[in-house]
């Protein structure tokens, strides 16, 4: 390879090999899974001999070697397949993403459920037309009895390994009319773990989704208001004072929770908790001013795994992670 190029060779018990000598300014984790291996390599600028930037896109390939019998060694190099069977010596991409993630639009799903449309899905939005303004929305209501519109909200972030460390995750969303004319009414508003999984094509005050029998699965409790629906208590609750302004939700805890366990991701619950007043919220899918479309960014950091060095037999298959770009 050329003078930019680096090879590392990484062990069972998360040893590093440059060539035939250790490479000490090379950190690596290995932790064995039931179905492979994960593996994280922490390497300083000085190792690279440049500062890597969000947005920049470097080469990369695995070689995954088979050396603990007594045949020769058996190796595929893998490149953008995940199929060991067809190795390629052409380098995938890593496009470097920085330690922040933005969700928003296509990358951030959302609807609203309504008290007063029981039966109604709103995958959509509100299509009010003009003059009222660009469309579609969402709704927050609460009245002085109960809650009567909440929002839903969902994000894929299997792009993270779970062992990944959520720094901070921010939702945030700009107020919009009331539901016609600006306001200065507040709603308070709570973010709720979602617990059982919804369908934004079918979810309704009463239905969260169909089974794989065509058949209704409704919340426990309307609104998805059970215990089994949600979690009983926000892990945030902020204020939406008016009309225009940027209102933020804290939700790492959430987040942290989805991202080390992928299967209870059922996305957050705003909903209106105290107030008299109903907001109308751009959408994922506003065709005005993107910046006003909800957002989810959530920092976080890698960190090196535990080490297991552990013997390991002639394996019979092999876990080769996606790169994604």
């Amino acid at each position: 390879g050329g003078s930019g190029d680096h090879v590392y060779t990484v062990t069972l018990d998360a040893q590093v090999w440059a060539g035939a000598l250790p490479a000490t300014d090379v950190v690596a984790g290995v932790q064995p899974l039931a179905d492979g291996y994960s593996v994280e390599l922490y390497l300083p600028n000085r190792v690279l001999g440049a500062t890597p930037a969000d947005g920049r896109q470097i080469g990369f390939s695995l070689a995954l070697q088979d050396n603990d019998g007594t045949a020769a060694p058996e190796t595929f190099l893998v490149a953008d397949s995940e199929d060991p069977s067809s190795p390629s010596p052409e380098f995938g991409t890593l496009h470097l993403v920085g330690d922040e993630l933005l969700f928003r639009g296509e990358t951030l799903v959302d609807t609203y459920i309504s008290r007063y449309e029981p039966y109604q899905n709103f995958s959509q939005g509100d299509n009010t037309p003009p003059p009222i303004g660009p469309l579609p929305w969402l709704h927050l209501q609460a009245t002085s009895r109960y809650d009567v519109k909440s929002i839903l909200f969902w994000a894929d972030l299997r792009i993270l390994p779970p062992t990944a460390q959520i720094v901070d995750a921010a939702l945030t969303v700009r107020s919009g009319t009331c539901p016609f004319t600006p306001c200065t009414q507040p709603l308070t508003v709570g973010a709720y773990r979602m617990l059982q999984p919804w369908d934004p094509e079918i979810v309704n005050w009463y239905v969260a989704r169909l089974d794989e029998n065509g058949r209704e699965v409704r919340w426990e409790k309307p609104g998805a208001n059970g215990s089994a629906d949600r979690a009983d208590t926000p892990e945030d609750t902020q204020v939406i004072p008016q009309s225009f302004v940027d209102v933020t939700w804290r939700i790492p805890d959430m987040v942290q929770a989805w991202v080390s366990h992928p299967e209870t991701n059922y996305g957050v619950l705003l909903r209106g908790d105290r107030g008299n007043v109903e907001y109308r919220i751009p959408s994922g899918e506003y065709t005005g001013t993107p910046d006003v479309r909800p957002r989810l960014v959530v920092r976080y950091a890698l960190y090196p795994l535990p080490v297991t060095p552990t013997p390991v037999p002639s394996p019979a298959r092999w876990f080769l992670p996606r790169v994604v770009h």
